[in-house]
C-alpha cells in the first residue's frame, strides 16, 4: 500500500486540492478553466497553483486509485492497435479481462513475439497472478456452451503452453500458515424464567448493568 499524501505545508484543505486534481484529470479543461470554476465557488487560486498540485499530487492519486482498483477477472483480452505518436507510428498493445476494465497498455515499435513477450511479463508482474484464459478473440472471452457442432466444427491446433518461469514472472504463494487453532467455545446459553431473573443475572453475574 503506497503511503498516505500528505498535503501539509499547502494554503488550501487537502478536499479543494483534490478537487481541483480531479476537474483538470477527468475532463478536457486547461488550468485556466479550472481556475475560472474554482474562482464561482469562492475560491481564488491562480492556474500556476493548480498545475503544480496536478504535477504534484496526480501520480500519487493515480497510484492511490490503482491500489483500490478490484482483483480483475481470470479471463484476459489482449488486442492492439497503430497509433501515431509525434509523427511516428507505433503499436498499441491492450490488456482487459471480460469487464472492460484495462489491465496495462503499452506502446511499441515493433510487432513481434519479443514485443508480446514484454507486455505479458510486466502484465504478470503487476497484477500477481496467471488467468485461466489468455485471448485474442473478444468472443472467447464471454462464457461458451459446448455443443455437437461445435465440437464437429473445432481444428485441432497444437497449443504452446507457457509456464509463468519462462516469462521471468514469481507467482509462488507469498503467505504462509504458521497455525490454525479453533476459537474457544461458548459457554451454554442460562434460561431465565421472566424479567426479572433477567435483570438480576445481567447485574450480579455479567455485571453490564447497574
Amino acid at each position: 500500500m503506497p503511503p498516505p499524501i500528505s498535503y501539509a505545508r499547502h494554503q488550501f484543505p487537502s478536499v479543494v486540492i483534490q478537487h481541483a486534481v480531479w476537474l483538470y484529470l477527468r475532463f478536457t479543461l486547461s488550468y485556466r478553466d479550472v481556475e475560472d470554476l474554482l474562482a464561482e465557488r469562492g475560491l481564488d487560486v491562480s492556474y500556476e497553483s493548480i498545475r503544480r498540485w496536478v504535477l504534484k499530487f496526480g501520480p500519487a492519486i493515480a497510484r492511490h486509485l490503482r491500489q483500490r482498483r478490484p482483483k480483475p477477472t481470470s479471463r484476459w483480452h489482449l488486442d492492439e492497435m497503430v497509433v501515431r505518436i509525434a509523427g511516428e507510428h507505433l503499436y498499441l498493445w491492450r490488456a482487459v479481462d471480460d469487464e472492460g476494465e484495462v489491465l496495462d497498455v503499452l506502446a511499441q515499435r515493433r510487432r513481434d513475439k519479443a514485443a508480446a513477450g514484454k507486455l505479458m511479463r510486466k502484465l504478470l508482474k503487476k497484477q500477481g497472478f496467471a488467468p485461466a484464459v489468455i485471448t485474442t478473440d473478444l468472443r472467447l472471452n464471454e462464457p461458451r456452451y459446448v455443443t455437437l457442432p461445435n465440437i464437429m466444427k473445432a481444428k485441432k491446433k497444437a497449443l504452446e503452453v507457457l509456464k509463468p518461469e519462462a516469462l521471468g514472472v514469481d507467482v509462488a504463494p507469498r503467505l504462509e500458515t504458521l497455525r490454525v487453532e479453533e476459537p474457544p467455545k461458548r459457554k451454554a446459553g442460562v434460561r431465565v424464567a421472566d424479567a426479572k431473573g433477567l435483570v438480576d443475572k445481567l447485574r450480579n453475574e455479567a455485571k453490564v448493568i447497574q
